[in-house]
Parts: C-alpha cells; sequence; structure tokens
C-alpha cells in the first residue's frame, strides 16, 4: 500500500474553519450595533437589515463582507453564504457565519479554542468614514499591509525588527505607478530577518511568499520528500497491513508485537464535512481497540504541517485519565498581551492509553502539529524524539487588503504549561535525532530506529 500526502495549504483549512464558525446562543438581547473585536482588528457593523466587517486599524479601513442575507434569532444573528474577496474566494465556499450576544459581548467564534471577542463602540473608527476609493492603487494596499502588521503582529522584538524603520525604507518606493509584481516584491522584501512560517502573502496572479524556513532534510520538496517517508515508514518498519482513517489523516499499525504506531499526517479534514471531532471520536476508538495488546504506541507528527488547535487537544485528551492544563494563550492588540487564556486537555470518552508514548518531531512540525506536541508533554509518560519543531504557534490573522490579495500574520502568544515562550524556537525534543536525506536514501529512519533501541532499554 502505498501513500502520497496531497498538497495543502494550511491558509485553506484556516479559512474553512473561519467560514464554519458556530456559537450558542444564551441571551435576549439586542445585537444590532457596531462591535469591535479585542485584538485581531475585526469591526462588525450590524443593522436590522444588512451586517458590514470590516479590517481596520488607526490609519486603514478594509470592508471585507458587506451583506443582507441575514437571519436574527433573539440574541444572534447568521451571515448566510459568506464569499470572503479576491484571492480568498478561490480557496474556500461560501458559508454561514454566526454571531451571537452573552452578556453584552459580541462571541465570533471561528473555530479556534478560544472565541473571537467583540464589545460595544459609538461609531465606526475615523479610518471608516472616507474608505479607499480604488483597491488597486498600490500605494493604499501597502498601507493596509504595514498598518495591519504594526498593530497587530506580535513578534518583531523576537526578530529584532524596527518595523517603522521598514516602513522608511520600502514606503518611498511605492508610487501610484507600481506594478502588481514590484507590490509583491516589496512586501516581501519588507519580511527580511522574519522566519515566521505563518506569514504569508498570496498575490494574483497566484504567486506566494512564506516567511517560513524549509525543514533541511526535504530540500525544498515538501510533497515529494514526505510521501517518500511515509513510505518508507509502511514498507520498512509496519509489521503489518497500514491502515488509514480520518479521511486519510491517519496512519496506524504496529512496529512490532507490543509497539503500536500511529501518524497524523495533519490536523485538520479529518472529516468530508466539516465535523472533524465525531471524525476523530470515531478513528481513535477505532485505533485504540486495535492497539489493545501494546506496550508503547509511538505517535508520529514529524510530517505534520498544523491545522486545528480543537482537534490537536482534544486528540491529546486520549491519552490521559485527568484534566491536565496543556498551555495557555493570548492575542496581542498593538500594545499589549491581552487576557490569558488556560486550556486544558480533558480526557475524552471511551479508552485511553495512559502507558509510554513516544512523540516524533520534525522541523516541519508546524503550527497545529506543535500546538500537539505542546498539549503532549504536559503529560507525564510522553517522551519526545527527534528534531525540534519549527516555532510557529499562533493562530493564523488572516488579512485581506483591497485589491483582494491574501496576507497571513501571527498575533497571539502560547505559554506552556511550565511557563515557557517557544515562538520561533520550537519545541526542543526530549532525545535528539536528526533526520537526513541520506538516511531517506538508504531506506532507513533513524527516529524510529533509535525509539526502538530505547524501547528496547539499549
Amino acid at each position: 500500500m502505498r501513500f502520497v500526502q496531497g498538497s495543502r495549504y494550511l491558509i485553506l483549512s484556516v479559512l474553512l474553519l473561519f467560514m464554519s464558525a458556530s456559537a450558542s446562543a444564551q441571551n435576549t438581547t439586542d445585537i444590532a450595533g457596531i462591535w469591535r473585536t479585542e485584538g485581531y482588528a475585526w469591526v462588525f457593523d450590524i443593522s436590522s437589515t444588512s451586517v458590514t466587517a470590516y479590517q481596520v486599524t488607526d490609519a486603514t479601513c478594509v470592508s471585507i463582507i458587506e451583506t443582507e442575507d441575514i437571519a436574527y434569532e433573539t440574541d444572534s444573528v447568521l451571515l448566510r453564504d459568506v464569499q470572503f474577496p479576491g484571492i480568498a474566494a478561490l480557496l474556500a465556499e461560501p458559508s454561514d457565519v454566526l454571531l451571537t450576544l452573552a452578556e453584552d459581548v459580541l462571541i465570533f467564534d471561528e473555530g479556534g479554542v478560544v472565541p473571537i471577542h467583540a464589545t460595544r463602540i459609538d461609531a465606526l473608527p475615523p479610518s471608516c468614514l472616507d474608505g479607499i476609493e480604488d483597491p488597486t492603487d498600490p500605494e493604499a494596499n501597502f498601507e493596509a499591509f504595514w498598518n495591519m502588521f504594526a498593530e497587530n503582529y506580535a513578534f518583531f522584538d523576537l526578530y529584532g525588527v524596527d518595523w517603522n524603520a521598514v516602513y522608511d525604507t520600502y514606503r518611498p518606493q511605492v508610487n501610484a505607478d507600481t506594478s502588481d509584481a514590484e507590490l509583491f516584491d516589496i512586501l516581501q522584501a519588507t519580511m527580511a530577518g522574519i522566519t515566521d512560517a505563518h506569514i504569508n502573502i498570496i498575490a494574483s496572479p497566484i504567486q506566494v511568499f512564506s516567511a517560513g524556513q524549509y525543514a533541511e532534510w526535504t530540500q525544498d520538496q515538501d510533497e515529494e520528500v514526505i510521501a517518500e517517508y511515509v513510505n518508507l515508514i509502511v514498507d520498512n518498519y509496519l509489521i503489518d497491513e497500514p491502515q488509514l482513517l480520518a479521511n486519510e489523516q491517519i496512519i496506524y499499525g504496529h512496529l512490532s508485537e507490543t509497539v503500536g504506531y500511529i501518524n497524523f499526517l495533519s490536523m485538520y479534514e479529518f472529516s468530508t464535512d466539516g465535523d472533524d471531532i465525531a471524525a476523530l471520536e470515531s478513528a481513535m476508538a477505532t485505533l485504540l481497540a486495535d492497539l489493545s495488546d501494546v506496550e508503547t504506541i509511538v505517535i508520529d507528527v514529524r510530517f505534520n504541517p498544523g491545522g486545528a488547535d480543537k482537534n490537536a487537544v482534544y486528540i491529546a485528551g486520549y491519552f490521559t485519565d485527568v484534566s491536565t492544563l496543556a498551555f495557555s494563550k493570548q492575542v496581542w492588540d498593538g500594545e499589549t498581551f491581552l487576557e490569558l487564556h488556560d486550556i486544558t486537555i480533558e480526557p475524552t470518552a471511551g479508552e485511553h492509553f495512559s502507558q509510554d508514548v513516544y512523540l516524533l518531531t520534525s522541523n516541519f512540525t508546524t503550527s497545529g502539529g506543535e500546538v500537539f506536541t505542546m498539549a503532549m508533554t504536559a503529560l507525564p509518560q510522553v517522551i519526545t524524539v527527534g528534531e525540534t519543531t519549527q516555532g510557529a504557534f499562533s493562530d493564523i490573522l488572516i488579512v485581506f487588503p483591497p485589491n483582494g490579495w491574501l496576507v497571513t500574520l501571527s498575533n497571539e502568544r502560547y505559554i506552556s504549561h511550565d511557563g515557557q515562550v517557544v515562538e520561533s524556537l520550537g519545541i526542543l525534543p526530549m532525545i535528539e535525532e536528526p533526520m537526513t536525506s541520506e538516511a531517506l536514501q538508504a531506506g532507513v529512519d533513524p527516529v524510529i530506529d533509535r525509539v526502538l533501541m530505547l524501547i528496547d532499554g539499549q
């Protein structure tokens, strides 16, 4: 049996989560009014007949959603078939968005482990009063880009970047005659010195820039090399027929009669209907039953580019019998980090595995894969082996420039259960074992070999 890791944009997963938002009704209160989120740069203008959503900074305002296709409940408003503009429309189908009121706080649950909250404001921000006359204007697009980063990107200090100096360098290079290609190059150049895998610029016609660094062993050929590695494990290490579950995002089997193996290829798209938790519940019940004969489980997230935090934390719940602090997170609002939210691993219903777990990580392990790693390392029986992870934890904040391009950035800080902030640094393995292209060519997996030796007491 052969396995090929398909090409997936993490941005697509975020859009899908964003566009399948839901929240539960709680209070009977008038939801109409103007609301500004705490961080995240959103403003919602809700009337009796329409909803308009903006991305706002002190200097810029971009209208993202304008719809009259809405349905009111006593304390919520449903936006039907929302289609985000520009390139985003190519990446995600129209979907519903639900905004719910609870104790005079507007809840915008875009699928993360912490919903976005908004509070009432008296009027639209001044930057929204004039609007943008020409959405293709390169100067307006540079301003929107720079200001969104200035007020929302959380890690300039971490990378030693003076964002005001960046403005002074690159703003004079943009004028009314700047072409799209030139603007793309200039925006890309502003990212010099930043290696954040959650910074992406997608332009039209399709050009993609990512500030992240490739794992050395993939040699900038992620899809092909990962497929080779997965096939190597299947062919050379599993002693039984590998099984696929959850929309082929999980592979599992036995490395020996007493050692099970689970590979989570991503932290999203576990289902075809959008209900990943239900798909995971079924998949985990099946695989834990099939692995009930083992004494140790090896979990592999070396090839995991990320996905949804809620999926990561949910899976971790199968490996503990007690509530455990996984991590904490908080959003940056341009001046400070706001309220700290503790995220807890809750034991799931059904079977749990509480014996030894070896968790394999690599420099390719990113985002939701790293959040899973952070959660699992809070459990006492988990030993991490492999390489340091990528170091991109924050949920992606999607930025919609006026011209229809798509930009993403990091605006949240994650703090591990023991108080560590490892953004850009990644999570160090307890036992280091690098991956190499030479090992792949030789048909061996040094990380699995090392784990099997550790299990055997060598």
